[in-house]
Protein backbone atom coordinates (compact mmCIF):
# COMPACT_ATOMS: atom_id res chain seq x y z
CA UNK A 1 0.00 0.00 0.00
CA UNK A 2 2.57 2.41 1.23
CA UNK A 3 4.45 1.76 -2.89
CA UNK A 4 1.32 3.27 -4.47
CA UNK A 5 0.76 6.04 -2.48
CA UNK A 6 4.76 6.79 -2.95
CA UNK A 7 3.92 8.95 -6.28
CA UNK A 8 1.25 10.92 -4.86
CA UNK A 9 3.16 11.76 -1.98
CA UNK A 10 6.22 12.81 -4.22
CA UNK A 11 4.06 15.02 -6.34
CA UNK A 12 2.33 16.46 -2.93
CA UNK A 13 6.21 17.13 -1.56
CA UNK A 14 6.69 18.86 -5.14
CA UNK A 15 3.29 20.91 -5.26
CA UNK A 16 3.94 22.17 -1.49
CA UNK A 17 7.55 23.13 -1.87
CA UNK A 18 6.42 25.46 -4.91
CA UNK A 19 3.81 26.82 -2.50
CA UNK A 20 6.62 27.46 0.31
CA UNK A 21 8.96 29.05 -2.60
CA UNK A 22 6.22 30.96 -4.12
CA UNK A 23 4.89 31.79 -0.16
CA UNK A 24 8.78 33.07 0.62
CA UNK A 25 9.14 35.25 -2.79
CA UNK A 26 5.55 36.78 -2.10
CA UNK A 27 6.73 37.94 1.83
CA UNK A 28 10.00 38.92 0.29
CA UNK A 29 7.76 41.13 -2.49
CA UNK A 30 5.49 42.44 0.60
CA UNK A 31 8.28 43.26 2.16
CA UNK A 32 9.55 45.88 -0.07
CA UNK A 33 9.85 49.29 0.81
CA UNK A 34 8.52 52.46 -1.89
CA UNK A 35 12.26 53.65 -1.95
CA UNK A 36 12.82 49.91 -3.13
CA UNK A 37 9.93 49.49 -5.42
CA UNK A 38 11.25 52.69 -6.81
CA UNK A 39 14.58 51.46 -7.42
CA UNK A 40 13.61 48.48 -8.66
CA UNK A 41 11.71 50.20 -11.21
CA UNK A 42 14.46 52.93 -12.37
CA UNK A 43 16.13 49.82 -12.60
CA UNK A 44 13.25 47.97 -15.06
CA UNK A 45 13.86 51.00 -17.02
CA UNK A 46 17.29 50.75 -17.34
CA UNK A 47 17.16 47.01 -17.98
CA UNK A 48 14.61 47.56 -21.29
CA UNK A 49 16.53 50.28 -22.78
CA UNK A 50 19.55 47.59 -22.93
CA UNK A 51 16.84 45.08 -24.64
CA UNK A 52 15.36 48.00 -27.17
CA UNK A 53 19.70 48.93 -28.15
CA UNK A 54 20.14 44.96 -28.59
CA UNK A 55 22.50 44.03 -25.33
CA UNK A 56 20.75 41.36 -24.31
CA UNK A 57 23.71 40.56 -21.69
CA UNK A 58 23.56 43.36 -20.06
CA UNK A 59 19.48 43.60 -20.16
CA UNK A 60 19.61 40.26 -18.56
CA UNK A 61 21.73 40.91 -15.97
CA UNK A 62 19.83 43.73 -15.07
CA UNK A 63 16.42 41.76 -14.66
CA UNK A 64 18.01 39.22 -13.07
CA UNK A 65 18.94 41.78 -10.49
CA UNK A 66 15.50 42.70 -10.22
CA UNK A 67 14.40 39.32 -9.40
CA UNK A 68 16.35 38.61 -7.07
CA UNK A 69 15.03 41.60 -5.12
CA UNK A 70 11.64 40.69 -5.90
CA UNK A 71 11.18 37.02 -6.97
CA UNK A 72 7.33 38.30 -8.22
CA UNK A 73 8.25 41.61 -10.39
CA UNK A 74 6.09 39.75 -13.20
CA UNK A 75 6.86 42.20 -15.59
CA UNK A 76 10.81 41.14 -15.37
CA UNK A 77 9.74 37.63 -15.77
CA UNK A 78 8.00 37.84 -18.85
CA UNK A 79 10.91 40.19 -20.18
CA UNK A 80 14.13 37.87 -18.87
CA UNK A 81 11.78 34.72 -20.28
CA UNK A 82 11.94 36.34 -23.70
CA UNK A 83 14.99 36.92 -23.75
CA UNK A 84 16.24 33.00 -22.74
CA UNK A 85 13.79 31.97 -25.48
CA UNK A 86 16.21 34.06 -27.24
CA UNK A 87 19.32 32.52 -26.05
CA UNK A 88 18.15 29.23 -25.99
CA UNK A 89 17.34 28.38 -22.61
CA UNK A 90 13.48 28.21 -23.00
CA UNK A 91 12.99 25.39 -19.93
CA UNK A 92 13.86 28.51 -17.72
CA UNK A 93 11.66 30.17 -19.64
CA UNK A 94 8.86 28.49 -18.91
CA UNK A 95 9.81 28.60 -14.92
CA UNK A 96 9.93 32.55 -14.88
CA UNK A 97 6.63 32.61 -16.86
CA UNK A 98 5.04 30.14 -14.33
CA UNK A 99 5.35 32.45 -11.84
CA UNK A 100 4.50 35.55 -13.75
CA UNK A 101 1.62 33.92 -14.46
CA UNK A 102 0.47 32.97 -10.68
CA UNK A 103 1.16 36.71 -10.05
CA UNK A 104 -0.82 38.31 -12.96
CA UNK A 105 -3.07 35.16 -13.81
CA UNK A 106 -5.50 36.81 -16.59
CA UNK A 107 -2.60 39.03 -18.32
CA UNK A 108 -3.14 37.00 -21.86
CA UNK A 109 0.28 37.80 -22.98
CA UNK A 110 2.90 35.93 -20.16
CA UNK A 111 -0.14 33.00 -21.56
CA UNK A 112 0.84 33.32 -24.92
CA UNK A 113 4.14 33.47 -24.20
CA UNK A 114 4.40 30.25 -21.78
CA UNK A 115 2.95 28.65 -24.74
CA UNK A 116 5.48 29.65 -27.49
CA UNK A 117 8.38 28.68 -24.78
CA UNK A 118 7.31 24.97 -24.89
CA UNK A 119 7.21 25.38 -28.95
CA UNK A 120 10.79 26.28 -28.56
CA UNK A 121 11.10 23.79 -26.45
CA UNK A 122 9.85 21.21 -28.71
CA UNK A 123 7.12 20.59 -26.10
CA UNK A 124 4.22 20.99 -28.71
CA UNK A 125 1.57 19.02 -27.31
CA UNK A 126 2.18 21.38 -23.99
CA UNK A 127 1.78 24.18 -26.05
CA UNK A 128 -1.33 23.15 -27.63
CA UNK A 129 -3.13 22.22 -24.29
CA UNK A 130 -2.09 26.18 -23.50
CA UNK A 131 -3.34 27.38 -27.16
CA UNK A 132 -6.47 25.65 -26.05
CA UNK A 133 -6.92 27.02 -22.60
CA UNK A 134 -6.39 30.47 -24.54
CA UNK A 135 -8.86 29.86 -27.36
CA UNK A 136 -11.59 28.70 -24.73
CA UNK A 137 -10.61 31.82 -22.26
CA UNK A 138 -11.00 34.20 -25.71
CA UNK A 139 -12.71 32.62 -28.29
CA UNK A 140 -12.71 35.95 -30.75
CA UNK A 141 -9.07 34.98 -31.24
CA UNK A 142 -9.20 32.93 -33.79
CA UNK A 143 -4.94 32.80 -34.40
CA UNK A 144 -5.08 31.01 -31.42
CA UNK A 145 -6.29 28.10 -33.14
CA UNK A 146 -4.11 28.12 -36.20
CA UNK A 147 -1.59 28.10 -33.29
CA UNK A 148 -2.83 25.07 -31.73
CA UNK A 149 -3.32 23.17 -34.99
CA UNK A 150 0.45 24.00 -36.10
CA UNK A 151 1.84 21.94 -32.97
CA UNK A 152 -0.07 19.31 -33.71
CA UNK A 153 1.41 19.18 -37.63
CA UNK A 154 4.58 19.79 -35.89
CA UNK A 155 4.18 16.17 -33.18
CA UNK A 156 2.35 14.64 -36.76
CA UNK A 157 -1.08 14.75 -35.00
CA UNK A 158 -2.73 15.39 -38.40
CA UNK A 159 -6.32 14.64 -37.29
CA UNK A 160 -6.20 16.41 -34.21
CA UNK A 161 -4.94 19.52 -36.21
CA UNK A 162 -7.91 19.07 -38.97
CA UNK A 163 -10.49 19.03 -36.02
CA UNK A 164 -8.82 22.51 -34.71
CA UNK A 165 -9.50 23.69 -38.67
CA UNK A 166 -12.98 22.66 -38.62
CA UNK A 167 -14.05 24.21 -35.10
CA UNK A 168 -12.89 27.37 -36.25
CA UNK A 169 -14.45 26.67 -39.66
CA UNK A 170 -17.48 26.77 -37.14
CA UNK A 171 -16.83 30.08 -36.42
CA UNK A 172 -15.57 32.05 -39.43
CA UNK A 173 -16.89 30.23 -42.01
CA UNK A 174 -14.60 28.85 -44.97
CA UNK A 175 -11.70 31.04 -45.04
CA UNK A 176 -8.63 31.00 -47.73
CA UNK A 177 -6.00 30.90 -44.90
CA UNK A 178 -7.92 27.28 -42.99
CA UNK A 179 -8.43 25.74 -46.69
CA UNK A 180 -4.85 25.93 -47.59
CA UNK A 181 -3.41 24.76 -44.00
CA UNK A 182 -5.79 22.06 -43.98
CA UNK A 183 -4.66 21.24 -47.69
CA UNK A 184 -1.53 20.92 -46.76
CA UNK A 185 -1.98 18.79 -43.46
CA UNK A 186 -3.92 16.09 -45.77
CA UNK A 187 -0.89 16.44 -48.32
CA UNK A 188 1.78 15.47 -45.70
CA UNK A 189 -0.35 13.01 -44.28
CA UNK A 190 -0.71 11.13 -47.76
CA UNK A 191 -4.51 11.75 -48.41
CA UNK A 192 -4.28 13.45 -51.96
CA UNK A 193 -8.08 12.99 -51.80
CA UNK A 194 -8.88 14.98 -49.21
CA UNK A 195 -6.33 17.37 -49.88
CA UNK A 196 -7.95 18.42 -53.08
CA UNK A 197 -11.52 18.26 -51.34
CA UNK A 198 -10.51 21.27 -49.39
CA UNK A 199 -9.43 23.29 -52.75
CA UNK A 200 -13.14 21.82 -54.05
CA UNK A 201 -14.48 24.02 -51.17
CA UNK A 202 -12.00 27.01 -52.18
CA UNK A 203 -13.07 26.56 -55.75
CA UNK A 204 -16.69 26.58 -54.94
CA UNK A 205 -16.45 29.39 -52.20
CA UNK A 206 -13.69 31.88 -53.78
CA UNK A 207 -15.02 31.16 -57.92
CA UNK A 208 -13.59 34.94 -58.43
CA UNK A 209 -9.71 33.22 -58.02
CA UNK A 210 -9.32 30.71 -60.24
CA UNK A 211 -5.75 29.54 -59.09
CA UNK A 212 -7.64 26.80 -56.99
CA UNK A 213 -9.95 25.65 -60.10
CA UNK A 214 -6.43 25.32 -61.72
CA UNK A 215 -5.01 23.51 -59.28
CA UNK A 216 -8.23 21.42 -59.31
CA UNK A 217 -7.41 21.10 -63.21
CA UNK A 218 -3.90 19.96 -62.47
CA UNK A 219 -4.76 17.30 -60.33
CA UNK A 220 -7.55 15.85 -62.56
CA UNK A 221 -5.35 15.30 -65.93
CA UNK A 222 -2.48 14.07 -63.53
CA UNK A 223 -4.66 11.38 -62.16
CA UNK A 224 -6.02 10.50 -65.52
CA UNK A 225 -9.73 12.04 -64.70
CA UNK A 226 -10.17 14.23 -67.93
CA UNK A 227 -13.57 14.80 -67.33
CA UNK A 228 -13.56 16.22 -63.64
CA UNK A 229 -10.77 18.38 -65.18
CA UNK A 230 -12.68 19.98 -68.23
CA UNK A 231 -15.53 21.30 -65.65
CA UNK A 232 -12.89 23.20 -63.42
CA UNK A 233 -11.35 24.53 -66.66
CA UNK A 234 -14.97 25.88 -67.43
CA UNK A 235 -15.04 27.39 -64.36
CA UNK A 236 -11.44 28.95 -64.90
CA UNK A 237 -12.76 30.46 -68.41
CA UNK A 238 -15.89 31.96 -66.94
CA UNK A 239 -14.36 34.59 -64.93
CA UNK A 240 -11.19 34.95 -66.81
CA UNK A 241 -11.72 33.78 -70.61
CA UNK A 242 -7.99 34.75 -71.40
CA UNK A 243 -5.91 32.62 -68.85
CA UNK A 244 -3.31 31.48 -70.95
CA UNK A 245 -2.70 27.87 -68.44
CA UNK A 246 -6.51 26.91 -68.70
CA UNK A 247 -6.40 27.41 -72.22
CA UNK A 248 -3.52 25.07 -72.50
CA UNK A 249 -5.22 22.15 -70.17
CA UNK A 250 -8.11 22.45 -72.83
CA UNK A 251 -5.82 21.57 -75.72
CA UNK A 252 -4.14 18.62 -73.63
CA UNK A 253 -7.87 17.65 -72.63
CA UNK A 254 -9.07 18.03 -76.55
CA UNK A 255 -5.99 15.94 -77.07
CA UNK A 256 -6.72 13.34 -75.03
CA UNK A 257 -9.94 13.25 -76.32
CA UNK A 258 -8.67 12.52 -80.27
CA UNK A 259 -9.36 15.94 -81.60
CA UNK A 260 -5.86 17.75 -82.16
CA UNK A 261 -6.97 19.97 -84.23
CA UNK A 262 -9.06 21.63 -81.43
CA UNK A 263 -5.96 21.32 -79.61
CA UNK A 264 -3.56 23.07 -81.91
CA UNK A 265 -6.42 25.79 -82.15
CA UNK A 266 -6.66 25.96 -78.69
CA UNK A 267 -2.23 26.71 -78.59
CA UNK A 268 -2.86 29.36 -81.40
CA UNK A 269 -5.31 31.22 -79.08
CA UNK A 270 -2.94 31.09 -76.29
CA UNK A 271 -0.24 32.66 -78.61
CA UNK A 272 -2.52 34.92 -80.38
CA UNK A 273 -3.67 36.51 -77.41
CA UNK A 274 -2.50 39.96 -76.76
CA UNK A 275 -3.60 39.13 -72.98
CA UNK A 276 -1.03 36.97 -72.29
CA UNK A 277 2.35 37.94 -71.34
CA UNK A 278 5.22 37.09 -73.51
CA UNK A 279 6.64 35.10 -70.55
CA UNK A 280 4.01 32.63 -70.72
CA UNK A 281 4.32 32.15 -74.15
CA UNK A 282 7.63 31.84 -73.89
CA UNK A 283 7.36 28.95 -71.39
CA UNK A 284 4.67 27.10 -73.85
CA UNK A 285 7.51 27.26 -77.27
CA UNK A 286 10.23 25.76 -74.59
CA UNK A 287 7.66 22.46 -74.46
CA UNK A 288 7.23 22.92 -78.16
CA UNK A 289 11.14 23.43 -78.95
CA UNK A 290 11.55 19.94 -76.52
CA UNK A 291 9.31 17.78 -78.47
CA UNK A 292 9.75 19.59 -81.94
CA UNK A 293 6.22 19.01 -82.83
CA UNK A 294 2.83 20.51 -81.28
CA UNK A 295 0.62 16.81 -80.60
CA UNK A 296 1.90 15.59 -83.16
CA UNK A 297 2.13 18.29 -86.28
CA UNK A 298 5.43 20.06 -87.08
CA UNK A 299 3.96 21.85 -89.16
CA UNK A 300 2.18 24.06 -87.20
CA UNK A 301 5.10 25.64 -85.80
CA UNK A 302 6.70 27.60 -87.58
CA UNK A 303 2.97 29.70 -88.68
CA UNK A 304 3.02 29.63 -84.26
CA UNK A 305 6.15 31.62 -84.61
CA UNK A 306 5.03 33.87 -87.30
CA UNK A 307 1.97 34.53 -84.88
CA UNK A 308 3.95 35.13 -81.88
CA UNK A 309 6.57 37.95 -83.74
CA UNK A 310 3.62 39.40 -85.03
CA UNK A 311 1.87 39.84 -81.68
CA UNK A 312 4.70 41.07 -79.87
CA UNK A 313 7.01 42.52 -82.31
CA UNK A 314 8.87 44.97 -79.95
CA UNK A 315 9.46 41.62 -77.66
CA UNK A 316 13.31 40.58 -77.95
CA UNK A 317 12.44 37.75 -76.27
CA UNK A 318 10.19 36.76 -80.02
CA UNK A 319 12.63 37.00 -81.95
CA UNK A 320 15.14 34.84 -80.20
CA UNK A 321 12.73 32.61 -79.39
CA UNK A 322 12.35 31.89 -83.06
CA UNK A 323 15.99 31.93 -84.01
CA UNK A 324 16.17 28.82 -81.37
CA UNK A 325 14.14 27.02 -83.42
CA UNK A 326 15.59 27.87 -87.01
CA UNK A 327 18.60 27.00 -85.60
CA UNK A 328 17.87 23.76 -84.29
CA UNK A 329 16.86 23.28 -87.60
CA UNK A 330 20.02 24.48 -89.15
CA UNK A 331 18.65 27.29 -90.44
CA UNK A 332 21.36 29.20 -89.72
CA UNK A 333 21.47 31.90 -91.91
CA UNK A 334 18.05 32.88 -90.69
CA UNK A 335 18.72 32.39 -86.94
CA UNK A 336 21.47 34.73 -87.17
CA UNK A 337 19.12 37.28 -88.26
CA UNK A 338 16.83 36.54 -86.16
CA UNK A 339 19.24 36.77 -83.11
CA UNK A 340 20.07 40.34 -84.38
CA UNK A 341 16.97 41.77 -84.32
CA UNK A 342 16.41 40.33 -80.75
CA UNK A 343 19.65 42.49 -80.49
CA UNK A 344 18.40 45.77 -81.65
CA UNK A 345 15.55 45.40 -79.15
CA UNK A 346 16.87 44.49 -76.25
CA UNK A 347 20.67 44.72 -76.22
CA UNK A 348 21.13 43.13 -72.40
CA UNK A 349 21.12 39.64 -72.96
CA UNK A 350 24.28 38.78 -73.16
CA UNK A 351 23.45 34.58 -74.14
CA UNK A 352 22.27 36.71 -77.76
CA UNK A 353 25.48 38.45 -77.90
CA UNK A 354 27.36 34.73 -77.76
CA UNK A 355 24.90 33.22 -80.02
CA UNK A 356 25.54 36.05 -82.73
CA UNK A 357 29.08 35.92 -82.37
CA UNK A 358 29.92 32.47 -82.64
CA UNK A 359 28.15 32.19 -85.53
CA UNK A 360 30.32 34.60 -87.12
CA UNK A 361 33.12 33.12 -85.74
CA UNK A 362 32.01 29.17 -86.65
CA UNK A 363 31.65 31.28 -90.20
CA UNK A 364 34.79 33.00 -90.32
CA UNK A 365 33.30 36.63 -90.79
CA UNK A 366 35.49 38.70 -89.13
CA UNK A 367 34.79 42.05 -89.92
CA UNK A 368 31.39 41.38 -88.72
CA UNK A 369 32.54 39.36 -85.77
CA UNK A 370 34.97 42.64 -84.95
CA UNK A 371 31.87 45.16 -85.33
CA UNK A 372 29.54 42.61 -82.68
CA UNK A 373 32.66 41.99 -79.87
CA UNK A 374 33.50 45.69 -80.22
CA UNK A 375 30.20 46.36 -79.13
CA UNK A 376 29.74 43.78 -76.68
CA UNK A 377 33.58 44.39 -74.94
CA UNK A 378 31.73 47.53 -73.90
CA UNK A 379 28.55 46.35 -72.80
CA UNK A 380 29.90 43.20 -70.99
CA UNK A 381 33.72 44.01 -69.98
CA UNK A 382 33.29 40.78 -67.35
CA UNK A 383 32.88 37.89 -69.65
CA UNK A 384 36.09 36.43 -71.08
CA UNK A 385 34.63 34.96 -74.04
CA UNK A 386 33.73 38.59 -75.53
CA UNK A 387 37.68 39.37 -75.45
CA UNK A 388 38.30 36.61 -77.20
CA UNK A 389 36.14 36.82 -79.83
CA UNK A 390 37.49 40.32 -80.42
CA UNK A 391 41.17 39.35 -80.30
CA UNK A 392 40.08 36.81 -82.85
CA UNK A 393 38.67 39.29 -84.98
CA UNK A 394 41.00 42.28 -84.39
CA UNK A 395 44.06 39.06 -85.57
CA UNK A 396 42.25 37.75 -88.91
CA UNK A 397 41.49 41.54 -89.70
CA UNK A 398 45.39 42.49 -89.20
CA UNK A 399 44.75 44.43 -86.21
CA UNK A 400 47.61 42.20 -84.32
CA UNK A 401 48.87 44.95 -81.62
CA UNK A 402 45.11 45.17 -80.32
CA UNK A 403 44.47 41.45 -80.73
CA UNK A 404 47.78 40.83 -78.25
CA UNK A 405 45.88 43.33 -75.82
CA UNK A 406 42.30 41.67 -76.34
CA UNK A 407 43.62 38.26 -76.20
CA UNK A 408 45.91 38.99 -72.77
CA UNK A 409 43.18 40.19 -71.33
CA UNK A 410 41.16 36.86 -72.22
CA UNK A 411 43.54 34.79 -70.81
CA UNK A 412 43.81 36.47 -67.63
CA UNK A 413 40.15 36.01 -67.03
CA UNK A 414 40.33 32.42 -67.49
CA UNK A 415 38.18 31.09 -70.13
CA UNK A 416 36.24 28.21 -69.10
CA UNK A 417 35.95 26.33 -72.43
CA UNK A 418 39.50 24.50 -72.82
CA UNK A 419 38.64 24.53 -76.63
CA UNK A 420 38.93 28.34 -76.49
CA UNK A 421 41.09 28.58 -73.91
CA UNK A 422 43.60 26.50 -76.54
CA UNK A 423 42.80 29.17 -79.61
CA UNK A 424 43.13 32.20 -77.41
CA UNK A 425 46.52 30.67 -76.66
CA UNK A 426 47.30 29.81 -80.26
CA UNK A 427 46.37 33.45 -81.52
CA UNK A 428 48.01 35.22 -79.04
CA UNK A 429 51.21 32.93 -79.54
CA UNK A 430 50.91 34.31 -83.30
CA UNK A 431 50.14 37.56 -82.87
CA UNK A 432 53.00 38.17 -80.79
CA UNK A 433 55.26 37.06 -83.77
CA UNK A 434 53.26 39.74 -86.16
CA UNK A 435 54.01 42.53 -83.30
CA UNK A 436 57.91 40.94 -83.58
CA UNK A 437 57.67 39.84 -79.64
CA UNK A 438 59.54 36.38 -80.47
CA UNK A 439 60.61 35.45 -76.88
CA UNK A 440 56.42 36.17 -75.50
CA UNK A 441 55.75 34.22 -78.80
CA UNK A 442 57.89 30.97 -78.15
CA UNK A 443 57.00 30.95 -73.94
CA UNK A 444 53.01 31.04 -75.33
CA UNK A 445 53.49 28.40 -77.63
CA UNK A 446 55.68 26.29 -74.91
CA UNK A 447 52.57 26.95 -72.76
CA UNK A 448 49.79 25.78 -75.16
CA UNK A 449 51.48 22.73 -76.09
CA UNK A 450 52.55 21.85 -72.47
CA UNK A 451 48.37 22.01 -71.95
CA UNK A 452 47.86 20.72 -75.01
CA UNK A 453 50.71 18.06 -75.54
CA UNK A 454 48.44 16.51 -78.72
CA UNK A 455 47.85 20.19 -80.20
CA UNK A 456 49.93 19.15 -83.97
CA UNK A 457 48.85 22.88 -84.94
CA UNK A 458 50.91 24.57 -82.66
CA UNK A 459 53.82 22.17 -82.73
CA UNK A 460 53.69 23.24 -86.38
CA UNK A 461 53.23 26.87 -85.93
CA UNK A 462 56.09 26.92 -83.42
CA UNK A 463 58.35 24.99 -85.59
CA UNK A 464 57.54 27.01 -88.48
CA UNK A 465 58.16 30.41 -86.55
CA UNK A 466 61.69 28.71 -85.07
CA UNK A 467 62.92 27.73 -88.45
CA UNK A 468 61.57 30.84 -90.13
CA UNK A 469 63.95 32.53 -87.64
CA UNK A 470 66.89 30.04 -88.15
CA UNK A 471 66.63 29.19 -84.38
CA UNK A 472 66.48 26.27 -82.13
CA UNK A 473 66.59 23.79 -85.20
CA UNK A 474 66.72 20.65 -83.25
CA UNK A 475 63.52 21.54 -81.70
CA UNK A 476 61.74 22.80 -84.78
CA UNK A 477 62.56 19.55 -86.09
CA UNK A 478 61.31 17.31 -83.10
CA UNK A 479 58.48 19.50 -82.91
CA UNK A 480 57.15 19.21 -87.09
CA UNK A 481 58.51 15.23 -86.74
CA UNK A 482 55.69 14.88 -84.16
CA UNK A 483 53.09 17.49 -85.52
CA UNK A 484 53.26 15.08 -88.98
CA UNK A 485 52.57 11.58 -87.63
CA UNK A 486 48.74 11.18 -88.75
CA UNK A 487 49.39 14.38 -90.74
CA UNK A 488 51.16 13.67 -93.55
CA UNK A 489 48.82 14.86 -96.43
CA UNK A 490 48.41 18.47 -94.88
CA UNK A 491 50.28 21.10 -97.00
CA UNK A 492 51.39 23.39 -94.00
CA UNK A 493 52.88 20.76 -92.01
CA UNK A 494 55.15 19.91 -95.41
CA UNK A 495 55.98 22.94 -95.82
CA UNK A 496 57.36 23.47 -92.57
CA UNK A 497 58.86 19.98 -92.87
CA UNK A 498 60.79 21.33 -95.70
CA UNK A 499 61.97 24.81 -93.96
CA UNK A 500 63.25 22.60 -91.24
CA UNK A 501 65.59 20.54 -93.56
CA UNK A 502 66.39 23.60 -95.39
CA UNK A 503 68.10 24.81 -92.08
CA UNK A 504 69.61 21.77 -91.51
CA UNK A 505 71.21 22.07 -95.24
CA UNK A 506 69.42 18.92 -96.30
CA UNK A 507 68.39 20.60 -99.81
CA UNK A 508 67.23 17.68 -101.63
CA UNK A 509 64.91 16.38 -99.07
CA UNK A 510 63.75 19.50 -98.56
CA UNK A 511 63.11 20.18 -101.92
CA UNK A 512 61.26 17.31 -101.94
CA UNK A 513 58.87 17.96 -99.05
CA UNK A 514 58.54 21.94 -100.66
CA UNK A 515 56.85 19.91 -103.62
CA UNK A 516 54.79 17.34 -101.79
CA UNK A 517 53.50 20.64 -99.96
CA UNK A 518 52.47 21.92 -103.35
CA UNK A 519 50.76 18.98 -104.39
CA UNK A 520 48.82 18.85 -101.76
CA UNK A 521 47.62 22.26 -102.44
CA UNK A 522 49.88 24.64 -101.40
CA UNK A 523 50.89 25.75 -105.15
CA UNK A 524 49.05 29.30 -104.54
CA UNK A 525 51.20 30.06 -101.28
CA UNK A 526 53.99 32.90 -102.10
CA UNK A 527 55.57 31.73 -99.18
CA UNK A 528 56.27 28.39 -100.07
CA UNK A 529 56.97 29.08 -103.72
CA UNK A 530 59.56 31.73 -101.66
CA UNK A 531 61.03 28.92 -100.19
CA UNK A 532 61.07 26.38 -102.56
CA UNK A 533 63.07 28.74 -104.75
CA UNK A 534 65.36 29.37 -102.31
CA UNK A 535 66.36 25.40 -102.04
CA UNK A 536 66.56 25.11 -105.85
CA UNK A 537 68.82 27.53 -105.25
CA UNK A 538 71.16 26.23 -103.01
CA UNK A 539 70.47 22.61 -105.24
CA UNK A 540 72.04 25.26 -108.46
CA UNK A 541 69.36 25.78 -110.34
CA UNK A 542 69.01 28.88 -110.33
CA UNK A 543 67.07 29.38 -113.56
CA UNK A 544 63.79 27.06 -111.85
CA UNK A 545 64.85 29.22 -108.33
CA UNK A 546 64.24 32.47 -110.43
CA UNK A 547 61.18 31.33 -111.91
CA UNK A 548 59.59 30.36 -108.40
CA UNK A 549 60.39 33.55 -106.69
CA UNK A 550 58.82 35.72 -109.80
CA UNK A 551 55.34 33.67 -108.83
CA UNK A 552 56.15 33.85 -105.19
CA UNK A 553 56.03 37.67 -106.07
CA UNK A 554 52.92 37.44 -108.18
CA UNK A 555 51.01 35.47 -105.55
CA UNK A 556 51.64 37.85 -103.03
CA UNK A 557 53.03 36.54 -99.20
CA UNK A 558 56.72 36.20 -100.14
CA UNK A 559 59.69 38.01 -97.75
CA UNK A 560 61.09 41.79 -97.83
CA UNK A 561 63.83 40.10 -99.78
CA UNK A 562 62.13 39.01 -102.47
CA UNK A 563 62.52 42.14 -104.80
CA UNK A 564 66.55 41.68 -104.44
CA UNK A 565 66.40 38.03 -104.97
CA UNK A 566 64.82 38.61 -108.58
CA UNK A 567 66.93 41.67 -109.39
CA UNK A 568 70.60 39.53 -108.21
CA UNK A 569 69.27 35.66 -108.83
CA UNK A 570 70.91 35.39 -105.59
CA UNK A 571 69.68 34.18 -102.15
CA UNK A 572 69.43 36.90 -99.18
CA UNK A 573 68.02 36.13 -95.59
Amino acid sequence: MTKRLTPYLLVLVLMLSACNSFHKAQRKHNKLTDRERLMISSVFIEATRYKILGNAANAIGLYESIIQQDPLHDASLYELARLKMNTGEADVAVELLKTAMRVEPDNIWYRLTYAMAFEKSGKFLDAADQYKNLRNKYPERYELYEYEAQCYVQENEFQKAIDVYNQLELLIGISEQTGIQKYYIYQNWAKPDKAMNEIQKLADKFPENPQYSMALVEFYMRTGKAGLALNSINSVLAVDPENPLAHAYLADYYHLSGNDSLAVNEIFSIIGSSATGIDEKISLFLNIYRAGNVYGDSTVVYPMLDTLVSVHPTEAKAWAMYADFLNKDDRKDEALMMWKKSLVLDKSVFAIWDLVMNEYYDDQQYDSLFAYSTNASELFPEQSKVWFFLGSAQYHTGKFIEAVSSLEFASDMQLSNKEMKNEAMYLLAEAYLKTNSNSESDAMFEQLIEADQNNAVAKNAYAYSLALRGESTAKAQQLITEALSGNEDKSEFQHTFGLVLFRLEQYSESAEAYRKAMSLGGDDDGALLEHYADVLYFLKNTDEALRYWLMARELGGAGKWIDKKITDKKYYE
